[in-house]
């Protein structure tokens, strides 16, 4: 596609609702954070689901750019959910990326996503969780309490109560943060702050003296578009272009946009959702 690019729009995502709000906005270029699908095998094909999206913008004049990992192991996108508590609080220190080890204890020198943040005046766990509801409107702190197991074996440290624990470290990560647990355990960090957990890396976490605050996956990684936004916004190569931005609340819209669009087409909502895009 060598179609020049006027326009510009960022989503968390690349699927039929934000291709039908971005064509909807006239842009020529979708830039999200999460792809279409992830790195395949040689042997590997996308599923159908995924060809009719890819399908769905190339009828629509749409290319596709996704950042993802590379993104996600920047300096900007470790940093993202420290914003809420060092807002609130002068005395946070920045310790840089969490520290990483393999499976034998070896000093990992793989990129992470994660950073350590560390609390001269320590806060409550409760206090922390307000402060990213505030910031992205849910936050889920989960804290074992006297669920805590053997902490001597794990390599935790002993919990107080959700209403005594006072939080001196605490590791972000946007995404999943179910790769951290271990490295923030061997950090000392009393609080992991993410956008989800799977339900037993939440057993794991609790039993191993870490409480954590759940985001949810994509709320958590809503300041990776704003990140991908003001890194086009500073190049040279779109200083002429247009960037426009969708908010959360636009997704819902953008998914009826789909469903009208489909329905003009005299298809039900799902139609367009299903079989093989490259079938005759």
């Amino acid at each position: 596609m060598n179609a020049p690019v006027e326009t510009v729009a960022f989503a968390l995502d690349a699927n039929f609702a934000s291709i039908a709000w971005a064509a909807k906005q006239g842009a020529q270029l979708l830039v999200t954070h999460h792809p279409v699908h992830l790195a395949l095998d040689e042997d590997e094909e996308p599923s159908a689901y995924q060809r009719r999206i890819l399908a769905h913008a190339a009828q629509s004049n749409m290319a596709l750019i996704s950042a993802h990992t590379n993104l996600d192991i920047s300096d900007a996108a470790r940093r993202s959910l420290g914003d809420a508590f060092v807002a609130a609080s002068k005395t946070v220190r920045d310790c840089g990326p969490l520290p990483r080890f393999d499976s034998m204890g070896t000093p990992s020198e793989e990129p992470g996503f994660a950073e350590l943040w560390e609390l001269e005046a320590p806060l409550h766990a409760k206090e922390i969780a307000r402060l990213y509801l505030r910031r992205f409107g849910h936050a889920e702190l989960v804290d074992g309490g006297d669920y805590t197991a053997d902490t001597s074996v794990l390599c935790g440290s002993p919990q107080a109560t959700a209403e005594e624990r006072r939080i001196t470290r605490v590791v972000t990560a946007t995404g999943s943060g179910s790769g951290a647990i271990d490295d923030a355990v061997r950090a000392g960090a009393d609080l992991l702050v993410t956008g989800e957990l799977s339900y037993h890396h939440g057993q794991e976490a609790l039993e191993r003296g870490l409480a954590y605050i759940e985001l949810g996956h994509d709320g958590s990684e809503r300041p990776l578009v704003e990140i991908l936004r003001d890194t086009l916004r500073k190049s040279d190569l779109f200083a002429a272009s247009q960037l426009v931005f969708m908010p959360p609340r636009m997704l819902n819209e953008a998914r009826t946009l789909v469903a009208y669009d489909a329905q003009v087409k005299n298809e039900s909502a799902f139609d367009i959702l299903r079989g093989d895009p490259y079938d005759d």
